[in-house]
């Protein structure tokens, strides 16, 4: 059995209610985003090179901040982006840099993102949406806008507009942010949506401390996605997730409709483990006479090889007159065959 997130499963039961999350959630339904409950938030640039990023983001880039820079030593690209009208530039640049630095996969899909992101952008002061940080001394941790940060160092810009928070948020806050800021990308995989809901989850006490109403005021869906994520996180399989993570289910319905079934019934429905069948193993080919052919001849084949094989008795009433149906007793000889093996 999966482990349980705690509590009762999503639907059934009654779970306690909490004055301190309830507020939360409250204040979320109604403001839409975490980022109102921090004090003392200013709007400024800031130096890239001040900028420390959040390992756990949910959107989980295989291209960081430190490839980046060796990327820029080598091959820039400002030029090429402010100076270039059109995005032809965009595929060789890249297929050299993949050669360059033996990147692969998700990398590959990655960078080429960015580029084309730096290559609209152009320049830092043509950033519409500020990234957000928190300040520590003199260090801006990264909360929301990676790609933003990412594109900036590409195109070698020095400093970024940026939403500074003089406070740390919590935990909660900080998980919440990123999902508000990523949960309509198509980048997000479902795997990714369910990890980071079930940390969202665990920030406010565990399954627990949370009806499935504050869980769907909490992500800004309904009621009906909110049990379908506790479903799947709370399946009966062990086996969901990681086939999730693998890219075997990617719709959460699917997901869901599956977190019910044991591991042999999932691995049933997914067709793992089970042989595949060999549809050239089933039978022999049905053999097709052509029209031109000697009938005469055929029988006289077909007769000897029945006599030798001691099934003449088939041929009794055999009519070899015409193509057609000297195929069809040569088809029926060979299937006695197969079947007598």
């Amino acid at each position: 059995m999966a482990r349980k997130l705690g509590g009762n499963r999503a639907g059934s039961g009654k779970v306690a209610s909490n004055p301190g999350l309830d507020k939360w959630v409250d204040s979320i339904a109604n403001h839409s985003s975490s980022a109102s409950k921090v004090k003392d938030v200013m709007v400024k640039t800031i130096p890239v090179d001040y900028i420390v990023t959040d390992e756990n983001n949910p959107r989980k880039l295989h291209v960081d901040s430190k490839l980046i820079k060796k990327i820029i030593q080598t091959h820039p690209l400002k030029d090429q982006a402010t100076s270039n009208t059109d995005s032809e530039w965009i595929e060789p640049y890249v297929k050299e840099v993949v050669e360059a630095y033996s990147l692969q996969g998700k990398e590959i899909g990655d960078l080429t993102s960015l580029v084309e992101f730096a290559f609209s952008l152009q320049s830092a002061e043509k950033m519409l949406h500020p990234v957000v940080v928190w300040k520590e001394e003199s260090t801006f941790h990264l909360m929301v806008g990676e790609r933003r940060y990412l594109s900036h160092l590409l195109l070698q810009e020095t400093h970024i507009y940026s939403r500074i928070h003089l406070e740390r948020p919590s935990q909660f806050e900080l998980d919440l942010l990123q999902w508000k800021e990523n949960m309509d990308r198509e980048e997000m995989s479902l795997y990714d949506r369910l990890t980071r809901i079930q940390k969202l989850i665990e920030d406010v006490g565990g399954r627990s401390a949370i009806t499935v109403v504050q869980l769907a005021a909490i992500i800004g869906k309904s009621r009906t996605v909110a049990h379908r994520y506790i479903y799947v996180l709370e399946a009966k399989s062990d086996l969901l997730m990681p086939y999730i993570k693998e890219g075997r289910v990617t719709e959460l319905k699917k997901a869901a409709e599956l977190a019910k079934l044991t591991d042999s019934e999932l691995n049933a429905r997914l067709g793992i483990g089970q042989k595949k069948v060999d549809k050239k193993s089933s039978g022999p080919a049905p053999i097709k006479i052509n029209k031109g052919a000697d009938t005469k001849a055929i029988e006289k084949l077909v007769r000897a090889a029945a006599e030798s094989l001691d099934i003449g008795d088939l041929l009794e009433s055999a009519d070899f007159s015409n193509p057609k149906n000297a195929g069809e007793i040569l088809n029926t000889i060979l299937s006695k065959l197969s079947e007598a093996k």
